[in-house]
């Protein structure tokens, strides 16, 4: 996919989807997973978030998201996967023309990530350190799948760290109400 993406060949097959029931089942599909280790993933969609999009693509977004959330958080902890609709913000970094965003974050509440390791988090093959390595399941593409699914979407994806403590990585599409 990453590669067909570098050569600019089409990998979407967009069609009108229900995200809070994407967001919604993704979070119960990696529920007895998370489970095994103590951990609660607490979902939150409300309503009905209808958007055009490729629902293959974003649950693979959504799986990268919640998977890595699961590795890097304490046992016994909580991963926060919500998705909503919010005001686009205007902070130069993007040409949206949209006035509204749909956003899927998906937040830990394990270390979060080192400050160093923000710039390049979806880069390819990057690992924060040697913590997170192949031995725990990384192969370091993960969230470069994520943030080009979200390009290809016509969105971004945005990483840091909550004032609270844990990573947090969303997704902001451009929102197609239904």
């Amino acid at each position: 996919m990453l590669a067909r993406a570098d050569d600019g060949i089409a990998f979407l097959t967009p069609a009108r989807i229900d995200v809070s029931g994407q967001v919604l089942s993704a979070a119960q599909g990696f529920a007895a997973h998370a489970r095994t280790r103590g951990i609660t993933i607490d979902a939150r969609a409300p309503g009905e978030l209808t958007t055009v999009a490729d629902p293959g693509r974003l649950r693979q977004a959504l799986g990268s998201m919640i998977d890595n959330a699961i590795r890097h958080s304490p046992d016994g902890g909580v991963v926060n996967v919500t998705g909503e609709v919010r005001k686009a913000a205007d902070d130069g970094r993007s040409n949206r023309r949209a006035n509204e965003v749909l956003v899927i974050e998906v937040r830990d509440h394990g270390p979060g990530f080192p400050g160093e390791f923000l710039p390049y988090v979806f880069e390819r093959f990057r690992r924060a350190g040697p913590a997170r390595d192949r031995a725990d399941g990384g192969t370091g593409l993960g969230l470069a799948i994520v943030a080009s699914i979200a390009r290809a979407h016509g969105g971004e994806a945005i990483t840091d760290n909550s004032p609270d403590g844990g990573a947090r990585v969303r997704i902001e599409l451009p929102f197609i109400p239904g």
